[in-house]
């Protein structure tokens, strides 16, 4: 449009504050970068995804052909770096995998359901991927509590097959060999959660919270938005006829002098975004540094939060200082301060990945009580999975006899289900 400036013209390049936001989180998840406006990190992080490239322009900035970098650049560090135990078991499972679900599929007996049998393939194989992938990231909680899924519905896809195996005939032990493999898969996506905290440093201290980084976030925005609505009432749900300023007076006069920081807007949102930006800083990087000093700067700060809700919630039960305002105030500061409870929550899933002498030194000796326990959870489940598979010298054939297999097999998914729980304590 004539006499339109460059200013107000729309551009696709035009982000608001969500969009650099959702920006800055695909470059720390893609890159593995903690801080996505730190030049240096970014530079090391793409000379790093592409090492070619940069030793071809490192070669054309010294006056040498691009194509010279390609036959003196070193083998990548990555490359020659050994593999974990997790990984390289993870190849073998995924082809036992294979090769059980090939055999159960095209077995003669079950050509009547083998397209059932072909869908219930390909949902284990993609839990199996989707649960790794997620398992190499696991210090970020909505990573970790993905890989957790996959390993449940592992889990209990293998109790479905010992079950569905009792109604068979000549595929009964085909179907039990399966189901033993699935739990195996289960079992090796535990092992890689335990490996990814520990590569990133998190045996010993480091903040382990339980809140994804982007409902992390939420929660410090509407708490941020909840105290400047009930300030300004810049919100029809903060209108309650002028209490709310009378229930702000009463909140902001009940507090101690060193807390009524936390009672101005600028104060909280920038106690709040120092908090979230550390943790997400520290949830999507390849170094748990961030968490490591959150787990000593975040505890004072959080007392502090805890005493702030203390007394809003006392302010929130006398009737005349109550209002809706404060109220959703009171469930805002509760919920983020929710976020750091058990903030060690599934550091114990580094047990199963390291030798017992290593971990016994990496992990902190006041968990040898909980790490004792879950040995002997997986120790106990072992022990009964072998006695039960060894004890079927014959396939169910009575009523009785399916019960029993059935009782025992329901049990054995207990026990599975008890290791993550111990896992998680």
């Amino acid at each position: 449009m004539i006499g339109q400036g460059p200013a107000t013209r729309s551009s696709p390049l035009a982000f608001g504050t969500d969009g650099i936001r959702l920006l800055d989180d695909l470059l720390r998840k893609k890159l593995k970068v903690g801080n996505p406006s730190d030049v240096g990190e970014m530079l090391k992080a793409l000379q790093g995804l592409y090492p070619d490239k940069d030793a071809a322009i490192t070669a054309e900035g010294l006056g040498l052909p691009p194509t010279t970098a390609l036959a003196t650049t070193a083998t990548p560090t990555a490359a020659l770096a050994p593999r974990s135990f997790a990984s390289s078991e993870y190849d073998a499972v995924l082809t036992e995998m294979q090769n059980d679900f090939a055999t159960v599929v095209a077995a003669a007996e079950n050509r009547d359901y083998n397209v059932e049998l072909g869908g219930w393939q390909s949902s284990a194989l993609r839990e199996y991927a989707e649960g790794s992938q997620a398992a190499r990231l696991a210090q970020d909680p909505g990573q970790r509590e993905r890989s957790l899924l996959a390993i449940r519905r592992l889990n209990e896809y293998a109790f479905a097959i010992r079950v569905v195996a009792t109604t068979l005939g000549e595929s009964f032990w085909d179907f039990r060999r399966l189901a033993t493999t699935l739990d195996n898969a289960a079992d090796n996506l535990r092992i890689l959660i335990g490996e990814a905290l520990y590569d990133v440093g998190l045996a010993m201290n480091g903040m382990l919270l339980q809140v994804p980084v982007s409902d992390f976030r939420a929660r410090g925005e509407s708490l941020n938005d909840s105290l400047d609505g009930w300030l300004t009432g810049n919100q029809e749900i903060f209108d309650d006829w002028g209490v709310r300023l009378s229930s702000y007076r009463a909140f902001f006069d009940a507090l101690d002098p060193d807390l009524r920081v936390y009672a101005r807007p600028e104060g909280l949102r920038a106690a709040v975004d120092s908090l979230v930006n550390a943790v997400v800083n520290g949830m999507t990087s390849n170094s748990a540094d961030a968490l490591r000093q959150l787990s000593i700067t975040a505890p004072p700060e959080i007392a502090r939060l805890g005493r702030v809700l203390a007394v809003a919630t006392t302010v929130l039960g006398v009737p005349a200082t109550a209002s809706s305002s404060l109220s959703i105030f009171v469930r805002s500061l509760g919920l983020f301060i929710d976020a750091f409870n058990n903030p060690r929550g599934g550091v114990l899933y580094i047990d199963l990945a390291l030798p017992s002498p290593l971990s016994g030194r990496k992990l902190s000796p006041a968990l040898l009580p909980q790490r004792l326990a879950l040995r002997a959870a997986i120790d106990t489940r072992s022990a009964y999975s072998e006695v039960l598979e060894a004890n079927l010298a014959y396939q169910p054939r009575t009523p009785t006899e399916a019960l029993f297999l059935f009782v025992s097999d329901v049990l054995l998914l207990f026990m599975h289900l008890t290791v993550d729980a111990q896992a998680n304590a």
